[in-house]
């Protein structure tokens, strides 16, 4: 909802426009995008075969405050995002990309099979295509 209020003073036009959010709209949407970084988190963390505690470690900060970021109970500083993203060699932007779902995770699944295809021969791509059609056909 936009409010607009306008008023006079000494002489001058003031016109103010204020968007207003319902503030359960926006803590959903924020709780949202915290749980999503959370588990990504604690996937990067676990592919890097890291414990929270060491992660803790290598980051300055408690194991207590790692577990508290990975379930989703605290917001991180921008600070911490930093130094996490370095502990685990990776690049900022990874932590964001919520193409990850801790249900449906085929993008990995696709980002690991995508260079071992690549050593396969004609054939035995072949043969890999015809078992995943296969599969499909067997599935519906």
């Amino acid at each position: 909802m936009i409010i607009t209020w306008s008023f006079c003073m000494n002489g001058i036009q003031f016109n103010i426009r204020y968007i207003h959010i319902n503030i359960s709209e926006r803590i959903s949407f924020m709780d949202e995008h915290l749980i999503n970084f959370a588990k990504k988190v604690a996937y990067l963390r676990n592919e890097k075969h890291i414990t929270q505690a060491k992660l803790a470690e290598l980051v300055g900060y408690s194991p207590n405050h790692i577990s508290k970021l990975e379930s989703a109970r605290t917001y991180p500083s921008f600070d911490l995002i930093v130094k996490i993203a370095n502990a685990l060699n990776i690049n900022m932007r990874d932590f964001f990309d919520y193409e990850y779902d801790s249900n449906n995770n085929n993008g990995q699944i696709k980002n690991k099979l995508d260079p071992l295809l690549c050593k396969l021969d004609t054939k035995e791509l072949n043969y890999v295509y015809k078992s995943v059609v296969n599969l499909i056909e067997l599935r519906n």
